[in-house]
């Protein structure tokens, strides 16, 4: 990102001062002209422009605030400018921030897409596009607001859950690790071991470590595999990392159904607010993640113009929920349709979440249990086998 302070003059010979952030310069030039004729320009250095990201408690009070000043008529421009007078910290920069996006000619939904991810996330910003785009931002920014909030009650209720299964799991390698690696050898290598090695058997500790070793190697790069096709490689091999996600039963709930939501809730919107089928899904396939979701939206875009049902072509929907698609007459009612099958994703990433948090703790500690049997099969176990044997 580049920023430059321009000189521009503007309607009635207005002299005025206003600084511009985008990708280059060009795109800063094309959004200063908007406003008159540039007399100069000077770049400003971003080296030193820390940001503090916005906390998701403040992007809640941004959003709510937004959203009555929109619902009650207040234009967009009026509603940053007052919030960056009147709030402090974060909230006013980003007030500020896509207050000029605003007057360079976007809307609600356009300004907060160019803001960082670390601002306002992908899902929340798709869900104001779409509203926005439909006709009623307020709305949008209400239903992404109560959309995020259950998203970070979900991971608050699980997510301490999933961090102590995975410290736990992680834990249980480590200690099995130096116990076969360190500690067991070091036991059985001294010299007073050595002495009694006739009295002493640990075999079953030594199968035992064996077979734990492997087990939670194979479950290591399992977790691996699945972490980095869910990151890296929906971004790299989107379309094939979706088929193969897609194949998995109960890892396709968890990874997609949070990305399922939003578009089929956006596209709800957009169908509600009386954009055409048409138009509705191409807005939504432009805005979708790469993936299986928006091939589907393609897929079902090119149906509608050559007279197809477009609920068809939705090959990563459940066949019932295609069916109520399929089956919905008009536009209200696919939108209503569009609506119950997208809080059926919320819900299945909720209920997904809350089986993963009690399933890996459960997993964690039978782990540990196993490694602390180890780790007392090949250390303590041999000298009070020795012992026994009056050495």
């Amino acid at each position: 990102m580049v920023k430059y302070e321009y000189t521009i003059e503007g309607k009635r010979r207005k002299i005025v001062h206003k600084i511009f952030e985008g990708e280059n310069v060009n795109q800063t030039d094309k959004e200063a002209k908007r406003h008159g004729r540039i007399i100069s320009k000077k770049k400003k250095s971003t080296f030193f422009d820390i940001k503090t990201p916005i906390s998701p408690a403040d992007r809640q009070i941004f959003m709510q605030r937004l959203a009555a000043m929109q619902a009650s008529k207040v234009g967009a421009g009026e509603a940053l400018s007052l919030m960056g007078v009147t709030f402090e910290g974060p909230i006013k920069r980003v007030a500020n921030e896509m207050l000029r996006h605003v007057e360079n000619g976007d809307d609600i939904g356009e300004a907060m897409d160019r803001m960082s991810d670390n601002d306002f996330p992908k899902n929340v910003v798709a869900l104001v596009l779409s509203g926005s785009k439909g006709g009623d931002t307020a709305s949008a920014l209400i239903n992404a607001a109560e959309f995020e909030a259950e998203m970070e009650r979900i991971k608050r209720s699980s997510g301490q859950g999933i961090g102590s299964g995975i410290a736990g799991f992680l834990s249980a390698a480590g200690v099995t690790f130096g116990t076969t690696e360190y500690f067991g050898p070091m036991v059985m290598e001294s010299d007073l071991i050595k002495i009694g090695s006739e009295n002493i058997d640990v075999a079953w500790a030594e199968t035992m470590a064996s077979v734990l070793t492997v087990t939670m190697g194979i479950m290591l790069t399992m977790f691996v595999f699945l972490y980095l096709l869910s990151s890296i490689g929906r971004v790299v091999i989107p379309k094939a990392a979706d088929k193969i996600i897609l194949k998995i039963p109960y890892y396709k709930d968890l990874v997609l159904s949070r990305n399922n939501y939003t578009v089929l809730y956006g596209l709800s919107i957009l169908a509600g607010s009386g954009v055409p089928m048409e138009a509705a899904l191409k807005l939504s396939y432009e805005g979708a993640p790469k993936g299986a979701m928006q091939e589907d939206l393609k897929r079902a875009h090119t149906n509608v113009k050559v007279g197809k049902p477009w609920a068809q072509a939705m090959s990563t929907l459940h066949p019932t929920d295609k069916a109520a698609l399929m089956s919905s007459q008009d536009r209200a009612q696919i939108a209503k349709s569009l609506n119950n099958v997208a809080i059926q994703y919320r819900s299945l990433y909720a209920q997904r979440i809350a089986i993963l948090s009690p399933l890996l703790q459960g997993v964690s500690m039978i782990f540990l249990i196993a490694s602390g049997a180890v780790l007392f099969g090949l250390t303590v176990m041999p000298i009070l086998q020795m012992s026994s044997g009056g050495l």
